[in-house]
């Protein structure tokens, strides 16, 4: 048993003081409160074993809560993965409608241009065929009109090619400036052997041997008239291919129908 014996400043052994009792009614609990005070280390460590499996069951609480946070935070990482795929899917496809979209536009714009041309070009041809049908109904309602002979229908024809009316206008006064000077024997004899050429043309041959001409030299002359007879045979044979030619004579005022083979 320990001893009650304290020292005091000078070192010396001196008695402990007495307690006072306890008269009070809460002396179990100061018993216990005194076992408790006598064994300590036995109290400490089943408080510390029952604070430990509190903390145990709170951590495997946590864990479980920590566990089903990392489920619901990986499903919203997928679903913003795809959304994020969707995204850019979506942003690609614009990229090519907008690409798409340019290259309409400039392809619309080169078939306006080629519409625009091919307007202009369909109005060209509508007018050149409207012209042409005008024409072509001139000459129906010519050869329609009553007394309307060959000799106009070739004239008709003759017109609508310029050349061979150029080509039969300079034979026509070639043969008037001989014709002006050619005798009546001359004339009569061009007249009986032109059975073969058209009225108009024997008319006008009839009409010139009603004029007077100078007689320089007869010999000479009829010659001219058989060579200018030869050409107007050869010249004004009236047919098919033929083209025929009313022009008034520049020196008189008697009309002129000459035959021209067509070119």
């Amino acid at each position: 048993m320990p001893s009650k014996v304290g020292l005091d400043i000078t070192g010396r052994n001196t008695p402990q003081r007495a307690r006072l009792s306890d008269i009070t009614n809460t002396a179990p609990a100061s018993l216990s409160k005194r076992r408790e005070d006598d064994h300590p280390a036995k109290t400490s460590d089943a408080h510390v074993q029952k604070e430990m499996a509190s903390l145990r069951k709170a951590l495997v609480e946590k864990d479980k809560v920590i566990q089903a946070q990392k489920v619901k935070m990986e499903k919203l990482w997928s679903k913003y993965m795809s959304k994020t795929k969707q995204n850019e899917d979506v942003i690609r496809q614009n990229g090519c409608l907008f690409k798409e979209l340019i290259e309409a536009r400039d392809s619309l714009k080169v078939l306006q241009h080629e519409n625009a041309q091919m307007v202009a070009v369909h109005k060209a041809v509508k007018s050149e065929l409207q012209a042409k049908l005008a024409r072509a109904l001139e000459k129906v309602d010519l050869r329609n009109k009553p007394g309307l002979t060959d000799d106009n229908e070739a004239l008709c024809n003759a017109q609508a090619n310029p050349v061979l009316a150029k080509l039969a206008e300079s034979r026509a006064r070639r043969a008037i400036s001989c014709l002006h000077e050619l005798p009546v024997e001359a004339m009569e004899s061009i007249d009986g052997g032109s059975k073969d050429l058209s009225a108009p043309c024997r008319t006008m041959l009839r009409r010139r041997t009603s004029l007077n001409y100078k007689e320089p030299s007869l010999k000479s002359k009829l010659r001219q008239a058989e060579s200018v007879a030869s050409q107007i045979k050869a010249c004004l044979n009236p047919g098919s291919g033929m083209v025929h030619l009313s022009k008034v004579s520049e020196e008189s005022s008697v009309p002129v129908v000459m035959t021209l083979d067509s070119v």
